[in-house]
């Protein structure tokens, strides 16, 4: 059993892209920061978009989870191939790590207000905080989980130059 999820993980990576992808067009279905009050109020009415923001925050939630099993399986190549101690391989899956969870806490973000809305009927009236929790969730994707990720994708080459592992 576990000779076939390794056999499989490569697809981990796909499917976390494909998720991720469809997830971007669902998540984004919100106001932007500049736009009038009425724009916002009308987003709080629009159940429609507040369902396409949550199945886009479960879509990168569940891309998160195919992105580790891929993760996994990079990192005992990397780590196989580098030899001890692994530092590199080590860090990278680290920051690996990172970037999962910062994208996960993200989406979380950026589909809060639609979910205070749908799940608790939550009485939001602030625009601000439809102007505001959406752009924490992007720095925390794109700029702490940018990051991660280049630190990953440095590991990654530096130990497949150095080895020729990939």
């Amino acid at each position: 059993m576990i000779n076939q999820l390794e056999r499989w993980a490569p697809l981990g990576g796909i499917i976390f892209v494909v998720l991720l992808v469809i997830g971007v067009g669902l998540i984004g279905d919100h106001p932007d920061p500049d736009e009038p009050n009425q724009n916002i109020s009308d987003y709080l009415g629009d159940s429609g978009a507040h369902t396409r923001n949550i199945i886009g925050a479960y879509l990168w939630a569940v891309a998160g989870i195919a992105f580790l099993w891929f993760l996994t399986y990079l990192r005992g190549i990397l780590r196989a191939a580098e030899g001890a101690p692994g530092t590199l391989s080590n860090l990278g899956f680290a920051a690996g790590l990172a970037f999962t969870v910062l994208l996960m806490a993200g989406g979380a973000t950026i589909a809060a207000v639609a979910g205070a809305i749908e799940f608790r009927d939550a009485p939001i009236t602030e625009p601000d905080l439809v102007r505001t929790l959406p752009q924490m969730g992007y720095a925390m994707v794109l700029l702490g989980g940018g990051f991660a990720a280049l630190v990953l994708v440095l590991t990654t080459s530096i130990i497949s130059l150095q080895t020729g592992a990939l």
